[in-house]
């Protein structure tokens, strides 16, 4: 694989529930279609602010399965029970995010769409960066930048030189690495340390009881006593298990090779038409988003 100058990597499934909640009352053919719809308005967002000819748009979506529920049970428990207060609720996300990942993005000619059994998306767009910076070395190109499109803080800890985090929006919010260290005070890297010690509440991971963020950064700046701190000390085991659960890559991801691709025009109009997606159209129409066979 050929190192590409610019990467815009998408947290897919972060997309498509923030589309789905904040468009519930679209439909099509009596078939809602809100996340299909907020997913391709967040990256005609993006592009209206930031195409760039050549840039590599590389999908990715979070497995059904997790290989962290099998040293964590807990691990995301919380959303499984809402999934089961919810089940219409739930399959209609499943059915718009699969038709998103099969149909929608291969009909509009997009090739780079992983998913892998067992993991998340932010494993694989972590991993792939990890590529990315293998094949720089390797090629002796070290002039590359790469976006990372999502609304999920556990990403921070992959924020560094060439490597920005861009919060879906319009416009959207462009998020570096010293604005993470101007907000926290420490480097991207001890994030999953703070986690660890904090605990995530969203993916249902418990951390040292009474600690929340701040207090685990002041913990690792050397800042935090009491008892407190005696906690987190005692609580090593704990802390030990946490950091494995919210670190990425998780282990065991497999590489993943981009191909070029030429966007289908005429495969997005006839979609915004059966679906009644009419506002986009004539968006990417007024700001020439969609119309690029450069993309790749």
């Amino acid at each position: 694989m050929q190192i590409n100058h610019k990467y815009l990597l998408i947290d897919s499934s972060t997309l498509i529930y923030r589309g789905f909640y904040a468009h519930q009352t679209l439909r099509s053919n009596g078939k809602k279609t809100g996340a299909i719809y907020g997913f391709l308005s967040m990256l005609s967002a993006y592009l209206t602010q930031c195409f760039q000819n050549g840039v590599c748009v590389v999908f990715f979506f979070d497995s059904r399965n997790s290989l962290r529920k099998a040293i964590y049970p807990p691990y995301k428990e919380k959303r499984a029970e809402q999934r089961k207060q919810n089940p219409e609720e739930y399959a209609d996300i499943v059915r718009q995010a699969d038709a998103i990942r099969r149909f929608v993005l291969p009909s509009m000619g997009f090739r780079n769409i992983f998913i892998q059994d067992g993991y998340e998306a932010d494993d694989l767009i972590a991993h792939f960066i990890e590529q990315i910076y293998i094949l720089g070395l390797q090629q002796h190109k070290n002039i590359f930048d790469i976006d990372i499109l999502t609304s999920d803080k556990d990403m921070y800890q992959l924020l560094k030189e060439r490597v920005i985090i861009v919060k879906p929006g319009n416009p959207p919010i462009f998020y570096y690495r010293k604005n993470f260290e101007d907000e926290y005070g420490i480097s991207p890297n001890k994030w999953p340390c703070v986690k660890a010690i904090a605990g995530c509440y969203s993916d249902n991971v418990e951390g040292i009881t009474g600690v929340g963020e701040k207090g685990a950064i002041s913990y690792l700046l050397g800042k935090l006593g009491g008892r407190k701190k005696e906690a987190i000390d005692s609580s090593l085991p704990i802390i030990k298990r946490n950091l494995k659960l919210v670190t990425i890559p998780y282990p065991g991801v497999q590489d993943m090779e981009t191909q070029p691709f030429s966007f289908n025009r005429e495969a997005f109009v006839k979609m915004c038409v059966e679906l009644n997606f009419m506002s986009l159209l004539r968006h990417s129409n007024n700001n020439g988003i969609f119309t690029y066979g450069n993309i790749i």
